[in-house]
């Protein structure tokens, strides 16, 4: 097997430790000091759970980079949750 399929093996692998994530707004009725009411203007927390969750389970939250103009959500974010979750591991997301 070469490496990429093992990479795209682990990537499709760790989706299958996950449940489908819950995405709920920090401020409901908007964020303090928000300028605008586009989806950048909303913060977010998105919670990705395992599939088996034992009585105690750790946590993480993960805030993945780039600024108020581009989020680095997917590659920083939602594919760190889903590893993290293979791991047994909860991951909530920060937008």
């Amino acid at each position: 097997m070469n490496l990429r399929a093992s990479i795209l093996l682990v990537a499709f692998g760790s989706l299958m430790f996950a449940q489908d994530p819950t995405t709920v707004p920090l401020w409901p009725s908007g964020a303090p000091g928000a300028l605008g009411n586009d989806d950048s203007d909303k913060p977010t927390l998105t919670i990705y759970l395992p599939f088996e969750k034992p009585e105690k389970v750790t946590g993480v939250v993960v805030c993945p980079g780039g600024g108020y103009g581009m989020l680095a959500d997917n590659h920083e974010g939602r594919q760190v949750a889903n590893w993290l979750n293979s791991l047994g591991i909860a991951a909530f997301v920060l937008k």
